[in-house]
């Protein structure tokens, strides 16, 4: 009976003694895997792209921009992004940002971005709550807010082929009047392509400049190229002046179009100054304006643009 009982003892003896190796082995095991996973990958190359650029004049009124910088980057990865400039209300700009991006081979494993403005005391927040953000196959892993520099980090979930973000973000401009605002965007995808560990880095650059071009003496400079996104408006904005220097014999020939129909529309007069500052051509109100004159002076001629109706966005389009 005592060696019965004796047996009975060992034997429970050695199978919590199993029990307890085999639950050090997972213990050992989930560590190592865990160790493995919080470790700091080593990425083998990043692409950084160029930078994508905008620029418009400050507008003196609420006004719906609905323009956009975008890029498209097409490799072992395919990224599809933008940030769309959305509405502007005096000293806010509303954004809506979005990225997409997918591999073949692999996954994607972080996504992260940053905002940075060039004023000090400047502030971007991503709008009034975080949660109206859109993700596909990503969580949440770092976020800062409402600061001159923003962050949110992102991480694949499941080891995704595909992610999708989406967010709206407010840039407050806090800046002087006759200062240039500027946002700098910084995206990072970092992604396995079945071999090693990439990252693409694309740069944005947003920029709302002052306009201080209200007379002769402030005129601004233009060239031959397409300028976009001028403003003016009957408060505040009421005349922008230009000025293009040509050669004697050398053709003008400048387009300006108002940006959309409607009351975000100007209607306004466009006047031609020889370098005396002699009037040369005289068009009343319309909302497309065309000089097409051959210079009889070398020297500076000047535009001048005189709103009548309504305010927003005109273009020049430069040829000499």
């Amino acid at each position: 009976m005592n060696c019965l009982k004796k047996l009975h003892v060992r034997q429970n003896w050695k199978a919590l003694t199993l029990f307890l190796i085999i639950v050090m082995v997972a213990l050992l095991g989930t560590f190592l895997l865990t160790r493995l996973l919080s470790e700091p990958i080593t990425i083998a190359e990043t692409t950084t792209l160029e930078t994508v650029k905008w620029e418009s004049e400050k507008p003196y009124a609420m006004i719906n921009i609905k323009d956009n910088a975008s890029s498209l980057y097409n490799g072992d990865i395919m990224i599809i992004q933008s940030i769309e400039i959305d509405d502007y209300r005096p000293g806010i700009v509303d954004l809506l940002v979005n990225i997409t991006a997918s591999v073949t081979n692999g996954y994607i494993k972080d996504v992260r971005l940053v905002f940075r403005e060039n004023y000090e005391n400047a502030r971007i927040n991503f709008f009034e709550d975080y949660q109206l953000m859109k993700l596909e196959n990503l969580s949440i892993t770092g976020f800062k807010d409402w600061a001159r520099e923003i962050s949110i980090n992102l991480t694949g979930v499941n080891r995704p082929s595909n992610v999708y973000f989406w967010a709206p973000v407010q840039w407050f401009l806090y800046s002087l009047e006759n200062q240039t605002s500027r946002l700098d965007v910084f995206s990072e995808v970092v992604y396995f392509n079945g071999a090693v560990y990439k990252q693409v880095v694309q740069p944005f650059q947003l920029n709302i400049v002052p306009d201080n071009n209200d007379s002769f003496e402030t005129a601004q400079e233009i060239h031959e190229g397409y300028y976009p996104r001028l403003y003016t408006s009957q408060i505040g904005d009421e005349k922008d002046y230009y000025k293009i220097y040509a050669t004697e014999g050398q053709r003008i020939k400048v387009i300006i179009n108002a940006t959309g129909r409607g009351p975000d529309s100007p209607l306004f007069g466009l006047y031609f100054y020889d370098p005396e500052r002699n009037i040369v051509v005289a068009n009343e109100r319309d909302f497309v304006h065309t000089i097409d004159f051959v210079a009889n002076f070398t020297g500076f001629w000047f535009i001048e643009i005189r709103i009548y109706a309504g305010h927003g966005f005109y273009s020049l389009d430069v040829n000499q």
